[in-house]
């Protein structure tokens, strides 16, 4: 709208109607620094300063974290879904060899 100011109007121009009131109510509150109800520029400015850098590299920081997490846990399930099937692949080569006396496979089907 030009004015030079960020307001719940503009919010809800920008995100759209899903957004319930309260919470664009509750991001203008948060930066409005002379309660006018609206986030002039030096008020936006305001949210960047060293604060809000900390608060940026530690949101950062722990979404790196949780991205870490996620992809060590694939690959361990991924291990242990291998580990299974090799698992699995040993056990039906014992059955195999109890079921021809303990001879191989080879053994087995060589002598007959």
């Amino acid at each position: 709208d030009d004015t030079g100011y960020i307001t719940v109007a503009n919010l809800r121009e920008f995100l759209g109607n899903d957004v319930p009131t309260r919470y664009l109510e509750e991001i203008i509150e948060e930066a409005d620094i002379t309660h006018d109800h609206r986030i002039s520029y030096d008020e936006f400015l305001a949210l960047w300063d060293d604060e809000g850098d900390a608060a940026l590299q530690s949101s950062k920081i722990s979404v790196q974290s949780r991205r870490v997490m996620r992809e060590n846990s694939l690959i361990t399930s991924s291990i242990s879904s291998v580990d299974s099937r090799f698992t699995d692949s040993i056990r039906s080569d014992e059955l195999l060899e109890t079921d021809s006396g303990g001879a191989t496979g080879s053994q087995y089907f060589g002598e007959r």
